[in-house]
């Protein structure tokens, strides 16, 4: 039994149906907007907030799986390339629960050495990891030079 017309009746259908070797069939029951709530436009669960502390300009990346901000996670630090840099190791995470975002909180010292800091994240119970984060902290407060005379 077929659900729905063909699609197939437009020269650009026909075009494309000819060269990938697929009907299209236009269902009457389509699709609708996902019934997840979301929070400001994004879905719950896949945002997360930065409380970030530092002089300098920083850029982070995380990249967490599904579900691991409900969790309270942690890292072992964060390492640059140059291992004679200390790790990065003020780094927390706080968990989502129905009220609040997860959230990451990082503080960058004075003396933190600039580069490119890298490591995994970690769920404490399972020791199973969860995800990567980086972090690189600009070598000077400022990237605009002043002037004096």
């Amino acid at each position: 039994m077929r659900t729905g017309p063909t699609l197939g009746g437009s020269s650009r259908c026909r075009r494309l149906r000819s060269l990938i070797g697929v009907d299209f069939v236009r269902s009457e029951h389509p699709a609708g907007p996902d019934p997840r709530p979301t929070n400001n436009g994004a879905a719950r669960g896949r945002s997360l907030m930065i409380a970030l502390t530092s002089s300098r300009p920083v850029e982070i990346w995380v990249d967490l799986q599904e579900g691991a901000q409900q969790r309270a996670l942690v890292t072992p630090g964060l390492q640059e390339l140059d291992r004679r840099k200390p790790a990065l190791t003020d780094i927390r995470f706080v968990p989502e629960n129905e009220h609040r975002r997860g959230k990451l909180c990082v503080t960058i010292p004075e003396t933190q050495p600039a580069g490119l800091y890298s490591g995994v994240v970690v769920d404490p119970k399972s020791g199973e990891t969860r995800g990567t984060l980086s972090i690189r902290v600009a070598r000077n407060h400022s990237t605009a030079r002043t002037r004096t005379k």
